[in-house]
């Protein structure tokens, strides 16, 4: 009897188990699908048709799929939903939203978002204008 409880046992654990070893999860790639850059707007495109904006940006830092970007000085265009709200991170109180049209050449941005592979774009998720405090 005391046999049987242990294969049980042993059973609910392995059942338990499998599921997250074979998803995955806490593997030392990590997702590669998403990206994240920190850079500096080079160029902002906002079509009046289609259902996304566009932002040239020359990135600083970034996830490894952005790395060859920075060691390169290469710019790279960050694809954005026109539904995205782009969200301006201010000192206290913290932050706002605004339109894509108040970002300008030289302003400092995170982004966050997908990697769509076959077509080679980056599509954001997140956008996020990062103001500093005046002196």
């Amino acid at each position: 009897m005391k046999r049987w409880m242990v294969v049980a046992l042993v059973a609910l654990l392995a059942a338990g188990l499998v599921p997250v070893a074979v998803a995955g999860i806490g593997g030392s790639d990590g997702d590669r699908s998403q990206f994240m850059v920190e850079g500096i707007v080079q160029s902002v495109d906002i079509p009046v048709d289609g259902d996304y904006n566009y932002v040239v940006l020359m990135p600083t830092t970034g996830t490894r799929d952005v790395k060859s970007f920075v060691r390169n000085a290469t710019p790279m265009t960050i694809k954005l939903p026109k539904s995205l709200a782009v969200i301006e991170c201010v000192p206290p109180p913290g932050s706002v939203a605004i339109p894509l049209s108040d970002v300008g050449f030289g302003d400092s941005v995170l982004a966050r978002g997908v990697i769509d592979r076959e077509a080679a774009e980056y599509v954001a998720f997140r956008f996020q204008l990062m103001s500093y405090a005046a002196d």
